[in-house]
C-alpha cells in the first residue's frame, strides 16, 4: 500500500468534503512515534458521513466487501491503494471520541485527525473483549500509548479508561496498567 498515494487521493477528499473521522490503527500509531508494521488504513468515521466515504473510496477504485451495522471494509483491486477498514460510529461513546481528535501532520503536508491515545486505548479494550487471541499484542500498543502521553508530558485521563475497561469488564488489567503509569 502505498500510504502517500491514499493520502493525496482519498484522505484528501474526506478533508475536502468535511468527514468526520480519525485514524486509529497501525498508521495512527506510527504517527505517535510507536512503529508497527500495517498493511492498512482503520478508520473511525461518523455514520452520518458513511454515504460520502463509499463515494469517495468507490471513485477512487475500492470496493466495498463487507459492510454490517459496525463496520465497513473497503478493497482497492489496485495493491498502491490497499484495504481501508472503517468503524461505524455510531453511539454516543464512539461519536465523543471524535471530539476528542488531534491533528498530526503527515507525509509534510496533510493534517490527520487522530483519535487520542486513551480513545485508540478504549477500542483496543473491546477488541480483546471480542478476541482474546489479541490481547497480548494489543495490550502491549496499551503500553505504549500510555508511554507516548508520559513521553509527550500529558496527564493521562485515567477516568476516561475506567469507563472503557469497566464497560468490557477488564478492570484487573487497567488496575495493572495504571500501578505501572500512575
Amino acid at each position: 500500500m502505498d500510504f502517500q498515494l491514499v493520502f493525496e487521493k482519498v484522505m484528501s477528499s474526506f478533508e475536502k468534503e468535511e468527514l468526520h473521522y480519525g485514524l486509529i490503527g497501525g498508521f495512527a500509531l506510527g504517527i505517535m512515534g510507536i512503529l508497527r508494521a500495517t498493511m492498512d488504513l482503520d478508520i473511525l468515521l461518523l455514520v452520518e458521513d458513511l454515504d460520502k466515504a463509499d463515494k469517495i473510496l468507490t471513485g477512487c477504485m475500492y470496493s466495498c466487501v463487507h459492510r454490517s451495522p459496525h463496520l465497513s471494509q473497503y478493497i482497492s483491486g489496485l495493491k498502491l491503494f490497499g484495504s481501508i477498514d472503517i468503524l461505524h460510529a455510531s453511539k454516543t461513546i464512539s461519536k465523543e471520541m471524535l471530539s476528542r481528535v488531534e491533528r498530526f501532520r503527515v507525509f509534510n503536508k496533510y493534517m490527520i485527525p487522530v483519535l487520542s491515545p486513551e480513545d485508540i486505548i478504549g477500542l483496543k479494550v473491546q477488541a480483546i473483549a471480542n478476541d482474546t487471541q489479541r490481547e497480548a499484542a494489543d495490550i502491549y500498543d496499551m503500553r505504549l500509548l500510555l508511554e507516548y502521553q508520559l513521553q509527550r508530558k500529558r496527564l493521562i485521563d485515567w477516568k476516561l479508561l475506567d469507563e472503557y475497561f469497566l464497560l468490557f469488564d477488564k478492570q484487573t488489567l487497567l488496575a495493572s496498567l495504571k500501578k505501572d503509569f500512575s
